[in-house]
């Protein structure tokens, strides 16, 4: 996990921020977290990430900060692939009036524009109340591969459920994690789940696609996708 030391000196009243340039990946993007030590009672730090109006997020490359007494952690991340370079201050602010005692030199955090994924992978469109396209139909696989699907054209209210009709719970996986993030370009979230093939069984597995609403209420749904697992992949190839 990245991690950026912050340092407040209360005698010259300056903030050291070590490394002040870091690059991390866009994909996939692990947490970074700021370690704060020497603040006063009373105090806080705060990112400050320049500017919004010339074009960078308020939240920098992240999809949401965590601010603590002892450390600031960024999760997530608004642009997956694209490779810039954000600006930032640290502030240390009185935490009852928000007045800076003190400010940090300029620091940067570069996203690396992302590797093309060798992962297997699938795009689950909803629209018009319908599962217009699930692409490829069938996944193929092996042992220890993560499998990704990415959901899209959902709106705010509906979410994606996939099932196993057959075989274990979660057919040739482990588990299974959703994730979503609002779409920042409109209305609704972008959904992904994902998964690593745990079974050495070879074959082609049957799974179901479902779009329910917040009450569990199936509103549209696909039955003929699968997943066709290769098994152990062998030296030099699958």
């Amino acid at each position: 996990m990245p991690t950026i030391e912050v340092v407040y000196d209360p005698t010259a009243g300056t903030v050291q921020v070590t490394p002040q340039s870091l690059e991390i990946k866009a994909e996939p993007r692990e947490p970074v977290v700021w370690t704060l030590q020497g603040l006063p009672e009373g105090a806080v730090a705060v990112l400050h990430w320049l500017s919004p109006l010339g074009g960078d997020p308020p939240l920098g490359p992240f999809n949401s900060l965590l601010y603590a007494s002892s450390y600031i952690e960024g999760r997530g991340d608004a642009e997956r692939a694209e490779a810039r370079v954000y600006a930032y201050d640290v502030l240390v602010e009185k935490a009852a009036q928000g007045d800076a005692i003190a400010r940090s030199a300029r620091c940067t955090l570069a996203t690396a524009a992302a590797e093309a994924s060798t992962q297997p992978s699938a795009v689950v469109t909803y629209r018009d109340g319908r599962l217009e396209e699930v692409e490829p139909l069938v996944i193929t696989a092996s042992t220890g591969d993560v499998v990704t699907w990415f959901f899209e054209g959902f709106p705010e209210d509906l979410y994606p459920v996939i099932r196993f009709p057959a075989g274990p719970p979660f057919g040739p996986f482990a588990s299974l994690t959703l994730s979503a993030t609002a779409v920042t370009e409109g209305a609704g979230v972008r959904y992904t789940m994902t998964g690593a093939v745990a079974s050495e069984s070879k074959g082609l597995l049957h799974y179901i696609v479902e779009v329910r609403n917040a009450d569990r209420q199936i509103l549209a749904e696909r039955h003929d996708p699968g997943i066709d697992n290769m098994g152990p992949p062998t030296p030099g190839g699958n």
